[in-house]
């Protein structure tokens, strides 16, 4: 290397101004640095004075390359064909044809002459190329004036990838100016018109299939079971239910808990089984239900659905103090009788439900004796039709809905206790006490404030008490079609009372740990579509008026409950309004895609 060679350092021009030990060289701009030879590689002799030197120079680039075609030319020799001379100037112009061209390729030691089939792809391609960017800005420019096309919708993909959290990137919203979230996706998608308000992003946000499982469920010989179908059982559920798993029936002093056989057809490690455990639990969002467990379990296993339903069993009975004494575990047959809670609540008075009634009853002061703690928060049941109408139903307290609690915490806490005795690895369900110094009152503000007192429940192999609920062991058993770790313990006490093999203590963990790692996303996705549609519902129905109550204070803002809508919400402290206090309120401001809405007070004149 000598003073005044024009070399290529790091794809950049570099003149060198010194030669020892290391390299002196200048970049355009003017900075130096001290390279090493390998760092560089020669363009030119030169001497080259300045970068003013490097002149865009008018060439025969096509011409050049047909002479070429088949040749390896070196950097002069491409320099002098093309350009006419081979100078500091041509010796640049020469490299930049080489990547940057469709004719030529390779680096400054080894030029490649592109194949004339080469040349003809690339040239496609950038005509291609050409042709989408002139698309594009055809359609952004009717984007701007909102005068987009039916056939701008593959464009749009673009978006509705960011809307649903599938890309970070949005050339839309890059173009618009807009930050790249998924909500101002979602948003943009709304103004435009593109979508409405009944796409509901959360589930694909939170990558949940919204198709029920597939698998193949097991067909097998099945055991031997008890008949039961001499009792009077009911499966009691919200209206519009569609798969019942658990039944009550009473016989003499003996209360039966029946649960959905689902072990039948879907036994540990099957193909249902192991697809259950990466679904987690079955989602359920106000516009569809999506099952863990084909669908086509339901219809076999759904207890009601037929005149006989194959069930497994739980004969209980207690003690004076209410304690679980004798617990009997069957496969069975089962006659059940469907019914609402509504139509249950009035059958409270006679028959079998007046008895199940009475013993659920004593149950229930056994376990708030023991410190459960009774939370009463509004609650409601929301569904969106086939036409994306939303309907908001508030659950009524009923003593019917209960006495199927009870029933099925009476059902939990003997698979816990049927398990321990036997030695049954299962998940256990726990919770510590909560931190109360006394048992909340009944009143909405008291029993909002209680929930922060309320520990977090948890699964373990280990048996330990349930402080919520006021057990001293409990497993979740009854909703095996619809919960996974409900088909663990239900896969263990089947096996155990056939004889066949059970999981070991590991095998539970490593399945509890995988519905662990996705239960979250489900619950998330359910909160924030519940969300979606109650939002729907105030835009479907923009003059709603309702009640809300105020129960605390949260960041300097008051805290109102409106019981019509089970919602919780923020709104500007009222310094004359006590606890408990209602004020009548109507929506404001509604922005789906944020998922906000600002409340206003009704304020008579």
């Amino acid at each position: 290397m000598e003073k005044g060679n024009l070399v290529l350092y790091k794809h950049n021009p570099a003149i060198v101004t010194a030669v020892a030990d290391k390299i002196d060289i200048v970049l355009k701009g003017g900075k130096t640095k001290k390279v090493r030879e390998k760092d560089i590689q020669l363009l030119h002799k030169g001497p080259t004075g300045n970068f003013e030197e490097l002149k865009e120079t008018e060439g025969q680039i096509e011409e050049g390359w047909e002479l070429l075609i088949g040749e390896k030319p070196d950097l002069e020799e491409l320099s002098s064909l093309i350009f006419g001379q081979y100078t500091p100037s041509t010796a640049w112009q020469a490299y930049l044809l080489l990547n940057r061209t469709i004719y030529f390729k390779g680096t400054v030691e080894e030029i490649i002459v592109c194949t004339p089939e080469e040349v003809e792809q690339a040239s496609l391609a950038k005509k291609a190329k050409e042709e989408e960017q002139a698309q594009w800005q055809a359609f952004m420019e009717r984007l701007k004036s909102r005068t987009t096309l039916p056939e701008d919708k593959t464009f749009f993909i673009d978006l509705e990838n960011m809307a649903y959290k599938k890309s970070r990137n949005s050339r839309i919203l890059t173009e618009l100016g807009r930050a790249k979230t998924p909500e101002n996706a979602h948003k943009t998608l709304l103004e435009l018109g593109i979508w409405d308000y009944s796409i509901n992003p959360w589930p694909n946000r939170y990558e949940l299939s919204l198709k029920s499982s597939s698998a193949e469920l097991s067909f097998f010989e099945d055991d031997e079971r008890v008949d039961l179908t001499h009792l009077e059982s009911f499966a009691i559920d919200d209206e519009g239910n569609t798969d019942p798993d658990d039944a009550i029936s009473i016989d003499g002093d003996r209360i039966w808990i029946h649960i959905a056989d689902a072990a039948l057809l879907a036994p540990p490690d099957s193909d249902a089984d192991l697809e259950a455990s990466r679904r987690g639990a079955n989602l359920y969002i106000p516009e569809t239900t999506v099952s863990m467990l084909p669908p086509e379990a339901t219809e076999k296993l759904g207890l009601g659905l037929h005149e006989i339903s194959p069930a497994f069993s739980f004969g209980l009975t207690f003690d004076p103090e209410m304690n679980v004494d004798d617990i009997t575990l069957v496969l069975s047959n089962v006659k059940v009788t469907r019914l609402t809670y509504s139509q249950a609540d009035k059958m409270l008075d006679k028959g079998p439900l007046k008895d199940i009634y009475e013993v659920t009853s004593r149950y229930r002061e056994k376990r708030i004796s023991n410190g459960a703690v009774e939370l009463s928060l509004p609650e409601a049941k929301i569904r969106a039709d086939e036409n994306n109408r939303v309907e908001i139903r508030p659950i009524p307290e009923l003593e019917s809905r209960k006495m199927v609690t009870d029933a099925m915490l009476m059902a939990g806490n003997a698979a816990a206790l049927f398990a321990i005795r036997n030695e049954i690895p299962v998940p256990f369900a726990t919770q510590p006490k909560p931190d109360f110094d006394k048992k909340p009152e009944p009143d909405p503000a008291s029993q909002f404030a209680s929930r922060k007192f309320m520990k977090r429940s948890r699964m373990s192999t280990v048996p330990e008490g349930h402080g919520g609920l006021g057990l001293d062991f409990y497993a979740r058993a009854t909703s095996p079609l619809r919960r996974y770790p409900d088909l663990i313990v239900l896969q263990q006490l089947r096996n155990h009372i056939t004889g066949k093999p059970i999981l070991n203590e590991d095998q539970v963990i490593e399945r509890v740990a995988l519905f662990e790692s996705v239960s979250g996303t489900v619950v998330s996705a359910e909160r924030k579509s519940n969300l979606h549609w109650k939002l729907v519902y105030l835009l479907q129905n923009p003059e709603w008026k309702g009640s809300a109550v105020y129960v605390g204070k949260k960041e300097k803002q008051a805290v109102f409950l409106i019981p019509d809508l089970a919602m919780e919400v923020l709104m500007p402290v009222k310094k004359d309004l006590p606890l408990n206090g209602t004020i009548e309120i109507t929506p404001d401001l509604i922005d789906l895609a944020n998922q906000e809405v600002i409340f206003k007070e009704i304020v008579e004149n």
